[in-house]
């Protein structure tokens, strides 16, 4: 049943969505791909549709030798007058031990002249678990913003019987700050944002029960981007670092961040720990950015960063590349972005 509903009903149901997509004004198409340069083997894949009508998202991702499927339907309610936005959303997500997991919902949001609330309803259900019930709140407003989710009989994801993660943000036009704890871990994010020559974002976490941490600091110096060092993307950032997402965000590369950018990063734990510096450029005709790494345990080596946009025909197709000497790991990262249909005038 598991294999019929994730291989067959999900992409019939993409396949459904994208051919009624124009049926809304507008639809964006994205597909995105990472694969291992060498044999060019595919360790994951997300194709969405999304326009008024809602999104739908379909991936594959590689788990060992086992490639592991899971999509998401969402639709758009009609809001009337006390909520700006409303929605519906089921996920079907197939794990390794091959049962599946169900994961429907609801959303809605309230815009306010000073700040937004959102909410959010979820029940998790497994074979073999209880149901795991979820509730979210969200706050964000021009000084402070955060979120709280709370789980109950949250066994099927390896955790308590009730679990409470949560963050919380200070900022104003210039200046940004957030902590929170989620699953172990102790997380903050701080940023200089609304500059147009600079920005910065920095991150970084500890898990109080493996000792593992991290810390990146990512800065865009002329013409910084103004999407990624903004309020807005900070408290995206917050929210998706403490509360984990079933569909990950892929955040764009280093030299998108300026025209001149610099990265910082260091992670580790008792036993090991590596740092990496690389600084990149978006005013050659292929972006790049170089650096170095140094690993306790393996040495040192250098890295290099790879990206370029490619204009075919309505769509924009995005190639990342990276490689580095130390782990010898290399990737290669493709978004296709395509828009659909015309939009009414």
């Amino acid at each position: 049943m598991n294999k019929i509903l994730t291989k067959y009903a999900l992409p019939t149901i993409f396949a459904v969505t994208t051919a009624l997509s124009p049926l809304a004004a507008q639809s964006n198409f994205n597909h995105e791909e990472s694969r291992d340069p060498v044999n060019m083997k595919l360790n994951s894949s997300r194709t969405s549709v999304s326009n008024d009508l809602g999104k739908i998202v379909f991936e594959n991702t590689k788990d060992g030798e086992i490639i592991l499927s899971k999509g998401k339907i969402g639709i758009n309610l009609p809001s009337g007058k006390y909520l700006d936005n409303v929605g519906v959303f089921n996920i079907l997500a197939e794990g390794s031990d091959g049962k599946l997991t169900m994961n429907p919902g609801i959303w809605s949001e309230k815009q306010f002249e000073k700040y937004k609330l959102l909410g959010d309803a979820e029940l998790m259900v497994k074979e073999g678990f209880k149901p795991c019930y979820m509730i979210m709140g969200g706050f964000y407003g021009n000084k402070i913003s955060g979120e709280a989710f709370i789980l109950k009989n949250a066994e099927v994801l390896d955790r308590n019987n009730v679990d409470v993660l949560a963050w919380a943000g200070v900022h104003d036009n210039n200046k940004y700050l957030s902590a929170g704890y989620g699953f172990d871990k102790i997380w903050s994010v701080a940023g200089i944002t609304g500059h147009e020559d600079f920005g910065n974002v920095t991150f970084g976490f500890y898990d109080v029960k493996t000792n593992d941490w991290k810390v990146k600091s990512q800065t865009g110096i002329k013409n910084a981007s103004k999407g990624f060092f903004s309020t807005e993307n900070l408290d995206f950032s917050s929210g998706e670092l403490v509360i984990p997402k079933t569909f990950k965000q892929h955040f764009s590369p280093l030299t998108t961040k300026g025209n001149y950018t610099v990265r910082l990063e260091a992670n580790g734990n008792k036993e090991n720990y590596s740092a990496n510096i690389a600084v990149g450029t978006n005013l050659l005709p292929i972006e790049i950015a170089v650096g170095m790494i140094y690993n306790s345990q393996e040495g040192n080596g250098a890295l290099v960063e790879l990206n370029k946009n490619l204009d075919v025909g309505s769509a924009v197709l995005k190639l990342e590349g990276k490689y580095d000497t130390v782990s010898g790991n290399a990737g290669i990262y493709a978004i296709l972005d395509m828009k659909m249909g015309e939009k009414n005038e």
